[in-house]
């Protein structure tokens, strides 16, 4: 799927239904204020057809800066839940 314009949708339970398309960036503030910025690289789905983002995520907080955290995978439906907030 690299470099195709794919698209998923998830509806979350009580949710607008949210678009997640490579190039998208999502954040989230942990407990211990440290903000988790996940940008997504693509998604494509496992043998079973259920669909994943691959995303790098990068850490910050003031006392450390900023940290790469590397590739993760996630199911659409948990990424969605983990990372709801959009970035411009």
């Amino acid at each position: 799927m690299a470099g195709e314009r794919s698209i998923f949708s998830f509806w979350a339970p009580r949710r607008e239904p949210v678009e997640v398309k490579a190039g998208d960036r999502f954040c989230r503030r942990r407990r211990d204020k440290v903000l988790e910025t996940a940008s997504v690289m693509e998604l494509r789905p496992d043998s079973l057809g259920i669909p994943h983002v691959h995303f790098r995520l990068t850490f910050e907080e003031p006392a450390i800066g900023r940290v790469e955290g590397g590739k993760r995978v996630l199911a659409l439906n948990s990424f969605v839940e983990a990372y709801h907030q959009r970035l411009a």
